[in-house]
């Protein structure tokens, strides 16, 4: 099995867009917006994380990396490895953190579990109907 095969699937393409979409926004936020920066270096702090003020960066480039590959279907594995390590992460936050004392709170609870259950369906089946690897990997008739 290549990285890059996949199936005309349309449940890929509807995990990829389920993925994708709050991996690009959310990573994006963090670049751009400073309350969203100082929110996740606190909750990063309260999860116990060392140098979170660096790891604000590293995840943002993650979310946006992995939400773009998701979001092409270009390399959509790899998109879909890097959102499963990214939830895995948000899934432990959200278990050691009281969302209470973040300063702006959090992401509801289902988030991370819903965009981790799409990534592994994106991870096993490939990108699917609509991704650029069914496009460019299809042998021409």
């Amino acid at each position: 099995m290549s990285i890059r095969s996949t199936q005309p699937l349309v449940r890929s393409l509807v995990a990829r867009l389920i993925s994708g979409i709050p991996l690009t926004f959310f990573g994006t936020m963090k670049f751009l917006n400073e309350g969203t920066q100082t929110n996740f270096q606190a909750t990063l702090g309260l999860a116990g994380f060392p140098q979170p003020d660096l790891l604000i960066f590293v995840a943002a480039t993650v979310e946006v990396v992995g939400g773009v590959l998701l979001l092409t279907g270009w390399y959509a594995r790899i998109g879909a490895l890097l959102a499963v390590a990214e939830m895995l992460v948000a899934l432990y936050v959200h278990l050691t953190v009281d969302f209470s004392l973040a300063p702006a709170g959090g992401p509801p609870h289902w988030l991370p579990v819903t965009v981790l259950l799409s990534a592994l369906l994106v991870l096993w089946t490939g990108g699917g109907r609509g991704s650029l690897d069914r496009h460019l990997t299809r042998s021409a008739p």
